[in-house]
Parts: C-alpha cells; structure tokens; sequence
C-alpha cells in the first residue's frame, strides 16, 4: 500500500546522494545516479507522478542530443540520460501508456545502444502488445536479436523468451518454437521445471502459428 509522503520525502536526501560507477559494454545493471534514486523512492510508495515529475524536471535541465562514447564525461551524461528515459518508459508502462513506453524506450537506446533492460523490455512491447499501432515483430525481432549478442546471456531463459515472442511476432514460428523448446530444456536441465508451464503454453501457441498478445 501507499506509504505517508512525509515519511518518503524525509527519505529523499538519502536516496539524492546515491550513485554508482557505470561499468562494461553492455548495461545488464541500471545506472543510478541522483534524479533515478529519487524517482524509484517515490515509486516504491507508489507516487507515479512524483517520480515522472522529477524525472522530466531533470531531462528538462539536462537534455542534450548523445554525446561521444569516447569522451567520459559525454559517456557519462548517455549513461544518465538513457536511464532517465528507460524509466519514464516503466512508468508509461505502469500507466497502461505502450505508445509513450515505446517512445522513451527508443530514446534510451539512442543513449546506450547496449542497454539489455531496455533491449528486452521495447523488443518484448513490440512483439506482444494488443495496440496496433506499438506492435511491430520486425523491430522486436531487430532488437531482440542484437540483445542476444551480448556475453553471457546465450542461456538466460527471460531474454530467450523476448527473442522467442520476437520470432513469433515476426511471422518466424519455426525458430519461436526452436527457441522455446530449448528453454524449456535449460530451465529442466536446473532443475527449474516449476517454471516450464509457461514456456509450454506458448510453444502451443507458436505450433499453431500463433504469436503472443498481451
């Protein structure tokens, strides 16, 4: 439930003061820095519009066009500005708004192109939403499969379910199904069988030559 909002604004100078060095190529960790740690406290008491608003005030004062990589501070300010906008798409999501959610994801992945939360949450919107006119299975697929490129992350069940949903969006049901059953076979070879039924139900779906719509 909702928490008193004195209780969160007291707690808000802390959650100012929190930062964290952004490390390797691919972003498989959110950046923080101060505007995000003062969104997310206000989003854990459920205030979706405190926590837009201090993210729009920031983009506001800050927005700038991508920097150069190459440059660390310009690095940085990508860094900064990407998280911004990936979490105005979560809260566009929570506000049952995909068409605004697509839009910020794609403004975060002008940042850092190598965000995975951001690769797999716009590839996942454009491969299962209801909206027409956010569905699209050729750029869920784009993304997808560029997402799958980075290391260690050949065998993540989650980010082979985007690929697989991608797939299917795309009119690719032979390789949706492909995928689907090799996840199902990494989730049974860890012993995670609990989580198979889902798989399952969409391996269904994908022999039927049925894409997922949620």
């Amino acid at each position: 439930g909702r928490c008193d909002r004195k209780e969160w604004r007291k707690s808000l100078e802390a959650a100012k003061a929190a930062a964290i060095t952004f490390a390797g190529k691919w972003a498989d960790q959110s950046f923080v820095s101060n505007p995000i740690s003062v969104a997310a406290a206000y989003l854990e008491g459920d205030y979706l519009e405190d926590a837009q608003e201090v993210l729009a005030e920031f983009l506001a004062k800050n927005h700038a066009p991508p920097g150069n990589p190459a440059v660390p501070a310009e690095h940085k300010r990508n860094m900064q500005l990407g998280e911004v906008h990936f979490q105005l798409a979560e809260i566009a999501l929570l506000n049952r708004n995909p068409a605004e959610a697509r839009s910020r994801y794609q403004q975060s992945l002008t940042y850092h192109p190598r965000q995975i939360p951001a690769l797999n949450k716009l590839a996942w919107l454009l491969a299962t939403s209801s909206d027409p006119s956010v569905r699209d299975g050729k750029e869920a697929l784009k993304h997808a499969s560029f997402m799958m490129q980075a290391p260690g992350i050949a065998d993540n069940p989650s980010l082979l379910g985007t690929l697989a949903a991608a797939y299917a969006a795309a009119g690719r049901f032979t390789e949706a199904t492909n995928t689907t059953t090799r996840i199902i076979a990494i989730l049974e070879a860890n012993g995670l069988t609990g989580q198979t039924s889902t798989h399952r139900a969409r391996l269904k779906k994908f022999q039927n030559r049925e894409a997922l719509s949620l």
